[in-house]
């Protein structure tokens, strides 16, 4: 199946910090979401963080937030690799959704993830053999890119 977009959303806040790095990002902008991967696009092109993207596959522990006061918000945990000796390590992202336009973003995002999930574990038994196992993340070199 070929990336599709599913949701587009306007005027969000992006959190980004991986602990192990000392990296945090925090920028207003846009987001898109694809059958595959979250893409966020900074407002301010002229920051040192321009945007990046989120391989569905690589994330853990999402989670729907929606306060009484405040911005409805989804947040997880993400795997990447870090450094020249690609060690693996997770960084935390969270997507504010200021606008209050969310809900084409949560309908769309749960079920992608949960597909994913599904497509991933069917790789694995099907490429299952007694010397080797298929790993679907290996196709994802880097799971977070910046631009």
């Amino acid at each position: 199946e070929s990336e599709r977009m599913l949701a587009s959303i306007k005027g969000i806040k992006f959190e980004y910090k991986c602990p192990s790095s000392g990296v945090s990002y925090e920028q207003d902008g846009n987001v898109w979401l694809t059958n595959e991967r979250i893409i966020f696009v900074s407002k301010n092109q002229s920051m040192n963080f321009r945007g990046c993207d989120i391989q569905l596959s690589l994330i853990s522990q999402e989670k729907l937030n929606q306060p009484i006061f405040g911005a409805n918000n989804v947040e997880g945990i993400v795997q990447i690799e870090t450094g020249c000796d690609q060690s693996i390590s997770f960084a935390k992202w969270k997507i504010f959704f200021k606008s209050g336009r969310f809900l084409p973003f949560i309908e769309n995002f749960f079920p992608a993830l949960q597909k994913i999930r599904n497509d991933t574990c069917s790789l694995n038994v099907v490429g299952q053999s007694s010397n080797e196992r298929v790993n679907a993340n290996d196709a994802h070199a880097h799971s977070i890119e910046h631009y």
